[in-house]
């Protein structure tokens, strides 16, 4: 470094901590705690705050998306371009006459028909 090392702060922690200190900290860590639980957690968590609610439960728990109206979308198995064309054995869609080529090559599979 050109202007030579840095020096460290003089900076000394309290010796003692204050009840009200120790408090602020425990505050801190339940809420990091809270913030980075993961999704099973807070799955449980949900599911015994509303068991006791059954019309809830079911809203919460139970609920699901309708089908789709439009089908799923197809793309070319080698590209990722707009499948138009299907290959006849497996079903895989493909874009064009080199996508089906290298598709014949690596990944048919007969797994439809």
């Amino acid at each position: 470094m050109i202007g030579g090392p840095k020096k460290k702060s003089n900076r000394k922690r309290p010796a003692t901590t204050t009840p009200s200190t120790q408090n602020q900290s425990k505050k801190k860590r339940k809420f990091r705690a809270r913030r980075f639980r993961n999704f099973i957690s807070a799955l449980d968590e949900a599911n015994q705050k509303y068991k006791k609610d059954k019309r809830l439960y079911r809203a919460f728990f139970k609920a699901t998306a309708p089908a789709p109206k439009i089908p799923g979308r197809k793309f070319c198995a080698p590209c990722g371009d707009w499948g138009v064309y299907a290959c006849m054995r497996c079903g895989t869609p493909y874009c064009s006459m080199a996508c089906r080529e290298i598709h014949m090559d690596t990944k048919c599979e007969r797994w439809i028909r």
